[in-house]
């Protein structure tokens, strides 16, 4: 039986579900994960793969894993479903409800997808270089747009968002700080005070994450 195989020719032509379908896999074996890499990023049906040369399968898997070397740099526009999407504009104004949201999804490759929905966005109207993309109304509405956002789309993003992203909780934090200072003054009940504790110390878990994540989990080769 022939096959065409279609070898993806970068991360531009990998899919962020693809991806997520890979790293699900709960297996240490070598050999089922290159299979598997063939069966996933060449969508060749795994029977098809198994019989297939070991050298030719070998070669096709080391052939992708090398896509996943490097750190591409962050793509602000991108297009799914014949809709442009693009990336926050200024993410250091990013509303709390983003950046939450954002927070909860980002360091998890399974909802990686939700992420994006924070960060990429159906662009409203342009300007030369500049775009105003669509407010933000939750994760749910793009989420699944986003799972064929292509790898080199994600990988740019997650470089440039982790870059920022300290400086972004460091201001997040100081800013609830002055604001429980603020409340402070306003108010006496000693609920109130713990929820705002809470909020800071929770903050402070979630910068010292971000300056943990120096890098991410690419694909093992």
């Amino acid at each position: 039986m022939k096959v065409d195989i279609i070898v993806p020719e970068g991360l531009h032509e990998i899919t962020l579900e693809q991806y997520q379908k890979f790293l699900a896999l709960k297996s240490e074996d070598d050999i089922f994960l290159t299979q598997k890499c063939v069966e996933i990023f060449c969508n060749v049906p795994l029977l098809i793969v198994d019989r297939m040369p070991y050298n030719k399968v070998n070669s096709l898997a080391k052939r992708v894993f090398n896509y996943f070397g490097g750190k591409p740099s962050l793509k602000k526009q991108t297009t799914l479903r014949k809709r442009l999407f693009g990336f926050i504009p200024n993410l250091e104004q990013i509303s709390l409800g983003e950046y939450v949201d954002l927070d909860n999804n980002i360091t998890d490759w399974q909802n990686m997808h939700r992420a994006m929905a924070v960060l990429y966005r159906p662009i409203v109207s342009e300007a030369r270089e500049l775009y105003e993309i669509e407010e933000y109304d939750g994760t749910d509405k793009y989420a699944d747009y986003m799972k064929e956002v292509t790898m080199d789309v994600v990988l740019g993003a997650l470089v440039f968002f982790y870059h920022l992203g300290t400086d972004l909780a460091t201001a997040m934090m100081d800013y609830l700080e002055e604001e429980s200072k603020t409340l402070a003054h306003k108010q006496t009940s000693e609920e109130s005070g713990v929820g705002i504790a809470a909020s800071i110390n929770s903050l402070k878990e979630t910068l010292q994450d971000l300056k943990q994540l120096a890098d991410f989990p690419y694909i093992p080769h």
